[in-house]
């Protein structure tokens, strides 16, 4: 869903680079539609098992937000 809560078709898959040694949070990289966004993801259950949700915000501004798997 994106900032003016209208939804949104899902994202092509996206690659970002990460500046913390836990992966969490980064730069969407490449040729995609976000790049230069920030990509913030937060695990969806307490054990670790590769479901993410995720924010993606440009100048502090929520693109889109939903949910992913790693």
């Amino acid at each position: 869903m994106s900032a003016d809560g209208v939804g949104r078709g899902t994202p092509e898959p996206f690659r970002f680079g990460c500046d913390g040694a836990n992966g969490t949070e980064g730069i969407i990289l490449g040729d995609h539609e976000l790049a230069g966004a920030t990509v913030r993801l937060s695990p969806r259950h307490t054990t670790r098992e590769g479901h993410f949700n995720v924010e993606i915000r440009r100048d502090g501004l929520m693109l889109a937000q939903g949910y992913a798997e790693a």
